[in-house]
């Protein structure tokens, strides 16, 4: 039994460690829990939020397009600005004013008031009479509106009650909207009210919160209430409440968790009506748990451990899932509105590019929406300068390439309008065609500035350059397609030209005419001899007279001679890495032929220039290694030969192989010092190594140093140290005494 004790106690430890431990697994998992639902709720009332204010701004733009049409009716204006109105100008006003009620199925009633005649003129079904004098009015709360309309701001929403007799006895909530001629003074007195009934402005934010366990409310920056509230009564101070007390606080921040009768409340809210007014609401966790039937799924993880853990999982993913469908919903609205606008976009591209490849067979496509194609015409086509290797392009996916190609397309048409342009429409390689009127463009001088600052901004805006093929003049509009093909055959040049290029067409076809010159194998011979020479410079800059020539050619004749001259250039370029023992031939070799794959000569030619600088670059280091060498060489022996009187330069050199004026030269330069110089400097720091550690007499340490006139030895080592060699022994034994002590 005594053996059994300690077992037992063993047992009983570990079995509290693990209750302990599953304790602590279980509070931490149901924390994490909490934290995640909370962040799922408060998510879920967001999104609720945004669905609620995007209906409100529905019905804001509504009521202004309405406030639009009204002011544009010269029935109606006749109502608002007139002294008198005739009766059938009066029938026909207010005929209009109802049309405009009726047509929006959100508005209540429509108020004109005219300043001349301090008269309203009414649209209402709460209205028995269409006409009333200010001051005899039925709705109290309007007519003050409109006598003290300047202490609103313009459109601003106004919140309030009215009490209407017709067709039956009752108080409506109201959202009046004021527009008014903001100039003082006014020119004119007229102002336009439209009311919409609060129920009927509340349904946008109630519909995203039917079945949710979550409230709203609409205050102003004070906390008074813009909703009825429990008892029906508006403007009720909220400010007092503990939520909105709360949001009062901490207004610059967009969320809190907060505590109502001890449960946990999660509180978001959005400004509203131009920061006026702040939507705000409210979520209860523990009825958003009700709601899921959560408690229970809690006992039931508490008591089965893992079961619940996997349970909480399955909460957790059930909650993103809920979540997941809102947002997907909403993703789907948007990508179907999305893709019928693309849709109807690509038809007309379609359309457009059509007109363009298949000319006169297409003529019936196009001839409804330009039916005026009399005059003179230019084809434009625009291409983006190294299209292969930009970074918008080569880095982006399909979809993103086309939504590229399409604002460069809308930048251009709109740039192009001076111009007269027709129309504009992009190719899948990234081109861009346009039609314009010549007699707009003006003559080639002043259209050649033109364009030239259409490339500017095209490249100022999206950071693309563009360079553009410009046809002859034609007028036959229907015949585009010839010029359009003509241009597009001479999209090759666009290698030869630098970027944000004007190109006429009739220059490339002289450049095309003009007879072969030959290869200028003077010029390439010249930069193969300074590149055999070592001098990299020079055969940078003779690389770019080089292409200058090339670039002056045909477009066949320039990529004839490009490859004649880069193999060339790598026959010259094998033969010096060889002659100076570079390494990494291949690398050069492989450097030299994607010239070819360069989508410009302006690129070709700083790729050159950069294997210019690196070819430098690995024969200076090359250079240099062996010059350390022959430095350190020489070092050695006269570190060893210092002791030799006779010794000098002249014996240093034909060991290294090498002359001595070039090696004192070398030396001198990687040293900083002359070889006579490191020698006596060498010979010193003996003399003072062995006035130190021995006895010997200052004339036999002078001979064994490597000097033979004792006088001599005496000048240089006090030019060397400042002092005599006996009284720097004496120094030194002096400090070696007082640190013996």
């Amino acid at each position: 039994m005594q053996d059994r004790k300690p077992l037992y106690r063993k047992i009983l430890a570990w079995a509290l460690c693990l209750m302990l431990l599953v304790g602590l697994m279980l509070y931490a998992m149901y924390a994490l829990f909490t934290g995640i639902m909370e962040h799922q709720i408060y998510l879920f009332c967001r999104t609720k939020l945004d669905y609620s204010l995007n209906g409100g701004e529905a019905i804001t733009s509504s009521v202004k397009n309405v406030h639009e049409q009204i002011y544009s009716d010269s029935r109606v204006f006749r109502l608002s600005n007139y002294d008198s109105v005739e009766a059938s100008e009066l029938l026909s006003g207010l005929k209009q004013m109802t049309a405009y009620r009726k047509s929006n199925a959100w508005i209540d009633s429509i108020y004109v008031y005219n300043a001349l005649g301090e008269t309203v003129y009414v649209s209402s079904g709460n209205a028995p009479y269409s006409l009333y004098k200010l001051q005899d009015f039925y709705d109290v709360s309007a007519r003050e509106l409109i006598e003290n309309h300047r202490n609103y701001s313009f459109m601003q929403p106004v919140f309030r009650q009215v009490t209407v007799a017709y067709p039956k006895y009752e108080t409506v909530n109201l959202v009046s909207f004021i527009r008014y001629d903001t100039l003082e003074p006014s020119e004119r007195g007229d102002i336009v009210m439209i009311n919409v009934r609060q129920e009927d402005f509340l349904k946008e934010f109630a519909l995203s919160f039917r079945g949710v366990p979550a409230t709203f409310t609409l205050i102003d920056r004070e906390g008074t209430a813009f909703l009825p509230d429990e008892e029906g009564v508006l403007f009720s101070d909220y400010s007092q409440r503990p939520v909105i007390r709360d949001v009062l606080q901490n207004q610059d921040k967009k969320y809190l968790i907060t505590r109502v009768d001890g449960k946990k409340q999660i509180v978001c809210w959005e400004n509203f009506f131009s920061d006026q007014y702040l939507l705000v609401v409210s979520a209860s966790c523990s009825s958003f748990y009700d709601l899921l039937n959560l408690q229970e799924r809690t006992y039931l993880f508490v008591g089965l451990a893992v079961g619940g853990s996997v349970m909480l999982g399955l909460l957790f993913l059930l909650s993103k899932r809920l979540l997941a469908v809102f947002n997907k919903q909403k993703q789907q609205i948007l990508q179907a509105e999305e893709q019928q606008r693309k849709d109807a976009q690509q038809k007309q591209r379609q359309v457009y590019l059509k007109f363009l490849n298949e000319g006169v067979g297409s003529r019936d496509i196009l001839c409804q929406e330009f039916p005026d194609t009399f005059g003179n015409w230019r084809v434009l086509l625009f291409s983006i300068d190294r299209y292969r290797s930009c970074f918008l392009v080569e880095h982006a996916t399909n979809s993103e390439q086309s939504l590229l190609k399409y604002g460069i397309c809308n930048i251009l048409e709109e740039l192009l309008q001076p111009f007269g342009a027709v129309f504009c429409v992009y190719e899948n390689d990234g081109t861009i065609a346009a039609i314009c009127s010549t007699e707009q463009m003006g003559q080639d001088v002043l259209a050649w500035q033109r364009l030239k600052e259409v490339l500017r901004q095209v490249k100022q805006s999206l950071e693309v350059s563009l360079s553009v093929f410009v046809s002859d003049v034609y007028n036959n509009f229907y015949g585009s397609a010839v010029q359009y093909a003509a241009l597009r055959d001479m999209l090759p040049y666009q290698q030869l030209l630098s970027g944000q290029s004007v190109c006429w067409s009739r220059e490339l076809e002289e450049r095309e005419s003009k007879a072969d010159l030959g290869y200028p194998e003077t010029e390439a011979r010249e930069i193969v001899l300074e590149l055999m020479n070592g001098r990299f410079s020079q055969a940078a800059l003779k690389i770019q007279a080089f292409f200058s020539l090339l670039t002056a050619c045909s477009y066949n004749l320039y990529r004839k001679y490009l490859m004649q001259f880069i193999i060339d250039l790598d026959d010259a370029l094998q033969k010096f890495l060889s002659n100076n023992a570079i390494g990494n031939g291949r690398a050069f070799d492989m450097q030299v032929f994607q010239l070819s794959t360069l989508e410009t000569a302006e690129d070709i030619v700083k790729e050159l220039q950069q294997i210019m600088a690196r070819l430098q670059e690995a024969y200076e280091q090359k250079r240099g290694a062996r010059q350390d060498m022959i430095s350190l060489s020489v070092k050695e022996l006269l570190d060893q030969n210092y002791q030799d009187p006779g010794y000098s330069l002249a014996d240093v050199a034909p060991a290294v192989g090498m002359s001595a004026a070039y090696l004192g030269r070398l030396f001198k330069k990687q040293m900083n010092q002359s070889v006579a110089e490191y020698l006596v400097s060498v010979r010193i720091g003996n003399a003072r190594r062995l006035l130190e550690e021995t006895d010997l007499p200052i004339r036999e340490i002078s001979e064994q140093v490597g000097f033979q006139d004792i006088t001599y030895f005496y000048r240089i080592f006090k030019n060397a140290n400042g002092i005599p060699p006996a009284q720097y022994r004496m120094n030194q034994r002096g400090i070696r005494e007082e640190e013996g002590e």
